[in-house]
This record gives C-alpha cells, sequence and structure tokens, in this order.
C-alpha cells in the first residue's frame, strides 16, 4: 500500500462500490419509492464535498469527473436490480394446483429440509414463472421433473424490501406436493460434467465421505442431510463447500505446474488456463463466489502478460462489477457479500495482523493472519445470516485447512484414476479416510459454539474500525491501535449479548 496517500483506493473500486450501492438501495426500493435515486444523488454529492474538504490537492476536475461516473453506475445498478426483480411479476400465474414441469436449477438444504428451485417451468403445458418447492427428496440439478401440487405467486416485497423469492427470481411457491416423476435431464456440457464428476465421486459408496467430496469439488451440498450439514456449518468450516479462492486457486495452481514445460508462449497459457477455470466455475453453476476467483486469477493472468504489477484489489473490483452487472441481485445474497468480505478483509487486513505476528514464522503468520482476517470479516454477517458464529472456527480451520488442501488434489486424482480404471475402484480410498476423519473432527467440536447476537447498532461502527485497522487508509498508529481496540470491544458485547 502507498502511505503517502490517506487513502488506498482506486478507480475501479469506487465504481464497484458504486454499482453495489445502487444495488443495495434498489433492494429497499418497495419502501423507498423513486426517493432511492435522490438518496444516491445525494449520498455521491456529499461524498465529493467531503473529498474538497479534507483532499486538499489540484485534482478537484478529476474527483469531480470520478464521482460523476460514480453516481452514473449507482443509478445503472440501481436501475438493473429494480427491473430484474420486476421480471418476476410477469410471469406469475394464478393460484391453483397443476403439474408443474421444469428443470432443477439450484438445491439448497437448511434446517428445515431442502429446497428445490425449478426452472424453464410450464403449468399444465402453459409457460410460467420459475417455482421453489420444499422438501423433495431424491432429485438432482439438471433432472426434468413433472411435479403435482399446489402453487401460488410468491410475495413480491416484505417489510419494506424485495422478497427472497423475488431476488433469485421464483415467481412462484409450490406446497402439497404429491407427485414427482424425473422426465429426463437437461442437456449441456455443465450438467454432464457435473453429473460425471458426482457418478465418479461415488462410485465407492464412500457415505458421508462421498457426499463431503462432491461438496467440496463442486459445491453441491444437495446429497448431505441438514444434520450433516449443520455439523460443518457449527464448526465453522461450512466454506469448504463454496468453491472460492481455495479451490480456484489450487487449480489455478495446478494448471500452471502442468503447463510449464510446455513451449507455448505465455498469452497463449493464460488464455487457456482462464477457460478451463471459467468452465470450472460452469460445471459449479457460475457461484458468485467461483465467478469472483475466477476474474481474479484472470486480472492476474492479464497483469503477467502485459507485463505489469498485479493489484488484487483492481481485480477484486473487476469481479464485482462483472458479477453485479451481470446478476445485479447477487449483491444482496448471502454468497455474494461473504465471499467478496471476506476476500477484501485477506487483502487489506490481513497483511497487518502478518506483520503483528512475523515472530511466528513467515508461513504460520501467513496462515494465520488470513484465518483470522476471514473470521474477522464474517463475524457480524455469519451472525445475521446464521444466528450463530462458531467459537472453535479458527482452530478448527487451522487444522482441517491444510489436510483439505491436499484432499482436494487427491480427489481430482482419484477421480481421474476411477473413470480410466472404473472397476477397481480404489482411487479414492485415501481421501475419503482423510473426509471421514475431518466430519469426526466436526462434530466433536459441536459443543463449542457460541450462539450470540449481533447489536444492529454496532454494525457500521465494527466494519468501519475494520476497514481503518486495514491497509486500506493511512492513519497514525495510534488511531490503528484504537480501532482494533473498538473491533476486540465489540466482539466481546455480542459475544455476551
Amino acid at each position: 500500500m502507498n502511505s503517502e496517500r490517506r487513502f488506498n483506493l482506486r478507480p475501479l473500486l469506487l465504481f464497484a462500490i458504486s454499482i453495489i450501492c445502487g444495488e443495495a438501495v434498489s433492494y429497499y426500493s418497495p419502501s423507498l419509492g423513486g426517493y432511492g435515486v435522490l438518496i444516491l444523488a445525494g449520498v455521491f454529492s456529499a461524498s465529493f464535498v467531503l473529498s474538497e474538504i479534507f483532499l486538499k490537492s489540484r485534482s478537484r476536475f478529476s474527483r469531480a469527473v470520478v464521482a460523476g461516473i460514480c453516481l452514473l453506475l449507482s443509478v445503472l445498478g440501481y436501475g438493473r436490480f429494480y427491473y430484474s426483480v420486476l421480471k418476476t411479476e410477469a410471469d406469475k400465474v394464478p393460484s391453483g394446483n397443476y403439474t408443474v414441469s421444469g428443470v432443477v436449477s439450484d438445491i439448497s438444504v437448511n434446517d428445515d429440509g431442502k429446497t428445490v428451485f425449478l426452472s424453464e417451468c410450464s403449468y399444465d403445458g402453459v409457460k410460467g414463472g420459475n417455482i421453489l418447492l420444499y422438501g423433495l427428496d431424491g432429485v438432482n440439478v439438471g433432472d426434468r421433473l413433472s411435479v403435482k401440487c399446489r402453487a401460488y405467486p410468491a410475495a413480491l416485497s416484505k417489510d419494506g424490501k424485495f422478497t427472497y423469492s423475488a431476488i433469485i427470481g421464483a415467481s412462484m411457491q409450490g406446497t402439497n406436493v404429491y407427485s414427482v416423476t424425473v422426465t429426463g435431464f437437461r442437456g449441456g456440457i455443465f450438467y454432464t460434467v457435473r453429473q460425471a464428476i458426482k457418478r465418479g465421486l461415488t462410485l465407492n459408496d464412500g457415505g458421508v465421505a462421498s457426499k463431503i467430496a462432491i461438496a467440496i469439488i463442486i459445491g453441491d451440498t444437495s446429497a448431505l442431510s441438514a444434520e450433516e450439514l449443520t455439523t460443518f456449518r457449527l464448526g465453522g468450516i461450512a466454506h469448504i463447500f463454496a468453491v472460492s479462492g481455495m479451490h480456484v486457486g489450487l487449480l489455478f495452481a495446478a494448471l500452471l505446474f502442468v503447463l510449464e514445460p510446455l513451449k507455448l508462449k505465455r498469452r497463449y497459457k493464460s488464455v487457456g488456463i482462464f477457460i478451463v477455470l471459467l468452465l470450472y466455475s460452469g460445471v459449479c453453476g457460475f457461484s458468485s463466489s467461483s465467478m469472483r476467483a475466477v476474474f481474479m486469477c484472470g486480472c492476474m493472468l492479464l497483469s503477467e502478460t502485459l507485463g505489469e504489477k498485479h493489484d488484487r484489489i483492481n481485480a477484486l473490483s473487476v469481479a464485482a462489477i462483472i458479477i453485479s452487472l451481470t446478476d445485479p441481485t447477487s449483491v444482496v445474497r448471502a454468497g455474494f457479500i461473504l465471499s467478496f468480505a471476506v476476500c477484501f478483509s485477506l487483502i487489506t487486513v490481513s497483511p497487518p495482523i502478518s506483520r503483528k505476528t512475523a515472530f511466528l514464522g513467515s508461513k504460520f503468520s501467513r496462515a494465520l493472519s488470513a484465518l483470522v482476517a476471514a473470521e474477522l470479516a464474517i463475524f457480524p454477517l455469519s451472525i445475521i445470516y446464521f444466528g450463530y458464529m462458531p467459537a472453535v472456527g479458527l482452530l478448527l480451520n487451522l487444522i482441517v485447512l491444510p489436510i483439505v488442501t491436499i484432499v482436494y488434489y487427491f480427489l481430482w486424482i482419484g477421480l481421474l484414476f476411477n473413470s480410466i480404471l472404473p472397476f477397481l475402484s480404489v482411487g479414492l480410498t485415501l481421501p475419503y479416510a482423510a473426509l471421514d476423519g475431518i466430519y469426526s473432527i466436526a462434530a466433536k467440536f459441536l459443543g463449542g459454539v457460541t450462539a450470540t447476537q449481533f447489536p444492529s447498532v454496532l454494525f457500521l461502527p465494527y466494519y468501519i474500525a475494520l476497514v481503518i485497522f486495514g491497509d486500506l487508509i493511512n492513519v497514525k498508529k495510534g488511531v490503528k491501535a484504537f480501532s482494533s481496540g473498538v473491533i476486540v470491544a465489540i466482539i466481546i458485547v455480542s459475544a455476551f449479548a
């Protein structure tokens, strides 16, 4: 970070924040009405005025241009989010009993059971909107289903904001399901490869280990029961199932290693690696976390190809801009928020922690600082989204993540081995044993969960203190120390709230 500047900001970061702000304000547009745009105009105008007060320099015109672009991008984000949500209204059909046909696009697991998202739907043969179905078992992503149920339109807004159903594009909800028939399977390379991987990883009938293996490789947790998934959540290690920086980074490193001996120009290697990573994200359902990691790797490859210095904040900003523009409602979903919050914290908060713990040794210090930065980033968010923050998360991650890193490669090797010699069925024995061990470790830590409530009034002060503590803002050491004290104090208050 440049210590000569007060703020280590980039225009791309400001642009990404602007789009996300516009989309976030639009999320509350049912209660704001047309005033949302006025709020955005006020925020960015005030930001420009404050920059004039605190940043004494001759770059007034440049700041005015940046502020104007930010305002336009925020309005663009606002409009795209609003339009994306309102599209679901046009696809609704009247309440009634229907035979619904569609494709399983996503399956989520929570404490209440499984939720199946059905897209490309028709209701008694008439085209209609996507539908959420609850409590369905025995189906997989990509299956074409014929379901008899009672369907009713999903609410567009509630408590002054758009509902979860509206955000994910589900026009309808289904209950009283009394008949489910798998009529086929959706075509396409992503679904075909996804199914092939799932078959390959369940070849040895590894029980819970095979379910964990599938979740680690492609992020599909549908085979895990609510109890099994809760075990990982309460241990603070469920993030190993969210295909993100760790998974994409490991694949990225493997591709670099494999392609290194080949006498190809760097740009050809870079293009090939990016395409493979993008295809991998496609197999994983183009999740926000995987796409964020893929675009960041793409920025790194581009920088190296052009001979430029790689800037991780710019790379993260590019990923945020692309994802938020292509899928505007993603910015208010847990996956996007958690993924980008953790990554931003790793870039800005991890370095000062690493410097403070350098006496522990460089490798251990980097690993510890990364884990602490990630835990700090998700502390309030974990409580808000899941209702608890695992007290043993840091310790368990120190144990589990090195194992998962090794297991990830062995799973791919075992998958390849069993694809070539399926009759032997031994390629996954070693990684499955490790996964069984991880599950046992997580189960033993179930009693170490600290269920907390995070006071809403402390949410903003917490993240302001976290940003000040990090390397994004250059202030005196005393201010950094004070901000770290604020962070610790808020965590203690929340733990005993």
